[in-house]
């Protein structure tokens, strides 16, 4: 029963973190409809570049974590201005194979500044020390995931639901040209949607790191483990990533527990199963909403 209830509890933790990536993917599906096949990409990004700064440089872990997210924002705008934009009013798969040809150009990028080198973070993001509950014991590392992740979901639902900026991105994600109608700058939210996205992909890879190293396959591990959870979610509910998330996380965690030592790899197969039940059994997710045209 202890490992049972250990694999749930590591579970949760860890699905918190891809619930993160997942948020940052629906930031972007939300206000621009553009599926970030990059935000893997972005994840070992800012994953790299926490490392570099903790290690490098000798910040505090929780500046070096402020320091990737600032950094991949920045990022997010440069992916804006120079390829997304020219893009605008393109097809859904144009802007979809944009971002495909992101994905191959940034690790390219980021190998050549970083090489292939594992780093392992000095310490956490948040010293919590570890969760003790008799036999079981949650690692901080699982606790910082899980923390941030409940406090990322709640920061961005008030800020979608309460803020001027939030209220503009509901609106341009609904219809934007009657958004443009109304005097909100869409160019201007589309940016922003960029740089919030990046920010919590670069937050979930620094967490991913966390794990166990940040390393050259972080990148494609991180994206298979997001994009079922968005799908999972419903694409455009940040409550639907993260329980989405929780759920796949302790899915992961219970097929890793009691099947990986006769099925090796399968704790990254596990995701995609999910996502393939969701969309043939509930293709709009638990949170999504049921779009009917007619013609």
């Amino acid at each position: 029963m202890d490992i049972l209830i250990q694999a749930v509890l590591d579970g949760i933790c860890v699905g918190a973190i891809y619930g993160i990536g997942a948020m940052g993917l629906v930031v972007i599906q939300k206000s621009s409809g553009v599926f970030n096949m990059a935000q893997g990409m972005l994840m070992m990004f800012g994953a790299f570049v926490a490392a570099k700064c903790a290690l490098g440089i000798g910040m505090p872990m929780w500046l070096s974590v402020v320091s990737a997210m600032l950094l991949a924002g920045i990022l997010g705008l440069v992916i804006d201005l120079i390829v997304m934009r020219p893009l605008a009013g393109e097809s859904p798969f144009t802007q979809l194979m944009a971002t495909i040809g992101l994905l191959s150009i940034l690790y390219g990028i980021i190998m050549i500044t970083w090489g292939t080198y594992p780093y392992v973070y000095p310490t956490e993001i948040i010293p919590t020390g570890n969760l003790e509950i008799g036999d079981i014991s949650v690692s901080s590392t699982y606790l910082n995931g899980f923390i941030l992740g409940v406090a990322s979901c709640v920061g961005l639902t008030l800020f979608y639901k309460y803020s001027k900026e939030g209220i503009a991105m509901r609106a341009t994600s609904e219809d934007e040209e009657l958004a443009a109608s109304t005097g909100i700058r869409v160019t201007k939210v589309l940016r922003m949607s960029w740089v919030l996205g990046a920010g919590c992909a670069a937050l979930s890879g620094v967490l991913f790191g966390g794990l166990g190293s940040v390393s050259y396959m972080l990148g494609d591990i991180g994206l298979l483990a997001i994009i079922p959870v968005m799908v999972f979610g419903g694409l455009e509910s940040f409550v639907g990533a993260l329980l989405a998330g929780l759920i796949v996380g302790v899915v992961t965690m219970m097929a890793g527990t009691y099947l990986e030592v006769m099925m090796p790899g399968i704790m990254h197969v596990v995701p995609l199963v999910v996502m393939l039940l969701v969309l043939i059994f509930k293709p709009y997710g638990l949170f999504g909403e049921e779009r009917i045209e007619r013609i």
